[in-house]
């Protein structure tokens, strides 16, 4: 029954979200395909290998804030993230009670679902989206290209880190576990950034929402200085290592923030906001 109900509610959604009959029924299609996919494919390097370059992006027209084009891939884990975040609003938070414009921080934005969510949610004065995939990066670009042409968004090519420089990148078939790797498991090399760095060069000043999703690198982030944190009111993290789920929660308490774990169907997030 639970699942009937989930399936039930999830149908629902896409009847909602979906701005034609053409876009609903691509996504349910292309949904079903997904699922199979995940329950049959060999997860093999080279069949992953193989679907990540042969997975071209589909074109949706959603109803988010407005009636947005948006390009998600149908092998690439794209849908899965999208259902994480308008289904199961993974980032449905409240990270201002006041009504002024945000200034948001989103490390690691995949393809841009995240900052869709945001522009849905709230009123936004600037928004940084940190990713350095290069297949991420082209669909991110496609689908924030009114908010990037009027310079609300700002797109930054890098890979999160402790340093400015550059590290060795993985590009997975899943786009969402994409990361930073070993020269001898990596694909290609990415420029890195520090959170200070990069706050410097925008000259923010003050940051009402950073959303830090980057497979693991957040024990870099928080090996490094984390000033940054100084002017942040809310902040939200998912976290990858076992190690880092107790240190990274601890360090935002003892600094002054009231901490949360979000509920999630696939990873463990949290919320920190200031008291």
């Amino acid at each position: 029954m639970n699942r009937f109900k989930q399936i039930f509610s999830k149908l629902l959604f896409c009847i909602k979200i979906c701005a034609d009959i053409s876009s609903l029924t691509k996504l349910i299609s292309n949904s079903k395909k997904y699922d199979r996919y995940q329950r049959e494919t060999d997860h093999s390097k080279n069949k992953q290998a193989s679907s990540f370059k042969q997975d071209p992006a589909v074109i949706y027209r959603l109803k988010t804030d407005q009636v947005r084009t948006v390009h998600m891939r149908t092998f690439s884990g794209d849908l899965q993230m999208f259902y994480e975040v308008f289904f199961e609003n993974a980032y449905a938070i409240a990270p201002a009670e006041n009504k002024h414009p945000l200034t948001i921080i989103d490390a690691g934005s995949n393809i841009g679902l995240s900052a869709l969510f945001f522009l849905s949610e709230y009123e936004i004065a600037k928004m940084i989206c940190i990713e350095p995939d290069p297949a991420n990066l082209k669909l991110l670009q496609r689908n924030l290209a009114d908010e990037i042409a009027s310079r609300k968004v700002k797109i930054i090519d890098a890979a999160l880190c402790n340093n400015e420089g550059s590290a060795p990148w993985h590009q997975s078939s899943r786009s969402y576990n994409s990361r930073m790797e070993s020269e001898k498991n990596s694909n290609i090399r990415v420029r890195t950034i520090s959170l200070n760095t990069m706050i410097k060069s925008e000259n923010i000043h003050s940051i009402d929402l950073i959303k830090m999703d980057i497979e693991g690198a957040e024990r870099y982030v928080f090996e490094d200085d984390i000033s940054w944190l100084n002017i942040t009111r809310n902040f939200v993290i998912e976290i990858h290592r076992d190690e880092e789920i107790k240190t990274i929660p601890e360090t935002l308490q003892r600094i002054g923030f009231t901490v949360t774990k979000l509920d999630s169907l696939y990873s463990t997030v949290f919320f920190a906001t200031r008291n």
